[in-house]
């Protein structure tokens, strides 16, 4: 199932950073992906981007955690994350406390 990133901010989101790790218990031991990291020079406003492929028989065991960064046109840096378990219930993740970073 591909996994993209909407930009609905209203601006375009530049320097955009997208991080992912999946965590689960399996026979009482905590195993970890391997982290994942892609960079993207843009997402223009009202666009998305291609993050990757995620594999619903496999990633779908483990909750998958999101981490997205990224610059707006006007210089200010946000941060924000995303989570799911299995398929999400409308096929879409929403980006929670996306917000500006403190310098």
């Amino acid at each position: 199932m591909p996994l993209y990133l909407a930009n609905a901010t209203g601006g375009d989101l530049l320097e955009v950073t997208i991080s992912g790790i999946g965590t689960t218990i399996m026979d009482r031991e905590h195993i970890e992906t391997t982290p994942s990291k892609k960079e993207i020079d843009s997402v223009p406003s009202g666009t998305g981007r291609l993050v990757e492929a995620y594999d619903v028989y496999f990633d779908g065991d483990f909750l998958v955690i999101y981490t997205v960064e990224a610059r707006s046109s006007d210089g200010t840096r946000y941060s924000g994350c995303a989570a799911t378990k299995g398929i999400p219930g409308n096929r879409w993740l929403r980006i929670d406390h996306w917000k500006p970073i403190s310098a």
